[in-house]
């Protein structure tokens, strides 16, 4: 989504399922930040799916959803979908709620 060409996006739609934004904690606020100085339009809807179990990423997914949130980038649709799971069943958990989101416009 934040490498994507700004011009002529090639996805309009992006899912993350408890991304693991812990893992790039040097790279993503920059990659954020940078897309903001090349375009304040991102055309895109975000969906952010957070699972809160004993075993998650929601933490971090939150703090990508602050990033994103804070460039007040035009255009961009952040969805945020929260479910009482640990990280790998999230995915069942999400993937109806996710399609469905997807699909409404």
């Amino acid at each position: 989504m934040l490498m994507d060409d700004p011009q002529d996006p090639f996805f309009s739609a992006h899912v993350s399922f408890d991304g693991g934004f812990w893992a790039h904690t040097e790279i993503t606020p920059l990659l954020v930040s940078d897309r903001g100085v090349l375009d304040r339009r991102l055309k895109s809807k975000a969906i952010l799916i957070a699972a809160r179990g004993k075993v998650s990423n929601g933490r971090y997914v939150d703090w990508f959803q602050e990033m994103l949130e804070y460039e007040q980038f035009k255009e961009l649709e952040i969805v945020k979908l929260d479910y009482d799971v640990d990280h790998i069943p999230v995915v069942k958990h999400a993937m109806d709620d996710a399609m469905r989101t997807l699909l409404i416009d």
